[in-house]
């Protein structure tokens, strides 16, 4: 064994669950200071990923020490979960998107593409709901 092998040996779970939360939670910090209302679906996807990394270091570690994770545990929970339902609906306006351009000009009825156009509608107004909910959401989150 190598002397970093045995260095690792001794430190404790709660030493690890310290380094390895603590690291986590300031990129998640970073990503989301850079996030605002008329950031890129893309931006809000890299803070939601980072969100999960950072949520399963914690579920991991609230199996070892339960209480000392509870609460900043559903504070992540809360944030992860208002950006995947971002996500979903930004996903689906892009699904309508794509599949309306599938369609050959002249073949689709004026009622179809309506209703296309009334559901893309719908899922862009979830998104732009959950980005102004993001801040109030945010501003819980990082209080843990």
């Amino acid at each position: 064994r190598t002397k970093m092998h045995k260095a690792y040996a001794y430190v404790s779970v709660a030493d690890s669950a310290r380094f390895f939360v603590h690291r986590e939670w300031n990129k998640t910090l970073e990503r989301g200071k850079q996030v605002r209302s008329r950031s890129s679906s893309r931006d809000w996807h890299r803070l939601r990923i980072q969100a999960k990394r950072l949520r399963d270091t914690m579920d991991f570690f609230a199996t070892v020490q339960p209480a000392k994770w509870s609460h900043r545990l559903r504070r992540c929970k809360d944030l992860q979960n208002l950006l995947g339902k971002h996500q979903d609906a930004v996903t689906a306006g892009q699904r309508l998107e794509r599949f309306v351009e599938k369609i050959p000009p002249g073949s689709a009825s004026r009622k179809l593409l309506v209703a296309i156009g009334r559901l893309e509608q719908t899922e862009d107004d979830r998104a732009r709901m959950r980005r102004k909910r993001f801040k109030k959401t945010w501003r819980r989150f990082r209080k843990n």
